[in-house]
This record gives C-alpha cells, structure tokens and sequence, in this order.
C-alpha cells in the first residue's frame, strides 16, 4: 500500500505535462491557421494573375481600374 499511495500523490511532473499539451495545442492551432491562410492568398493572388493576364493580352482593362 505504501507505494501505491506515493504513485497517487506524487504530481512533480504533471505541471511540466500540461504545459506541454497546452504548448502543442497552440502549435496545432498555429500551423492550422497559417495553411489556411496560405491557401486563401494564394487562391487570391492566382486569382489577381489570371485577371491581369487577360488585360494585358487583351489590350484592355476596365475604366476603374490601373488608375494613376
């Protein structure tokens, strides 16, 4: 009994462990967040490259826009 009882009230590392898992959700989170962004502005800039594309072989461009 008297080691079962040491097992249950030593706590020396459980604090190092949840900093761990708190650490390792933020860097989920992190990575997460920059694919997703990464995705969105590259969808946007192939976007914007397309458009201007057309423009320039084109020879045309809408009056709004290209403005100096």
């Amino acid at each position: 009994m008297g080691t079962k009882n040491l097992i249950r009230s030593d706590e020396s590392g459980q604090a190092v462990v949840e900093y761990l898992l708190i650490l390792s959700l933020g860097v989920t989170l992190a990575i997460s967040v920059a694919v997703s962004l990464n995705e969105a502005l590259s969808n946007q800039i192939l976007r914007f490259g397309a458009v201007l594309e057309k423009d320039l072989r084109t020879g045309r461009a809408p009056a709004n826009v290209y403005k100096n």
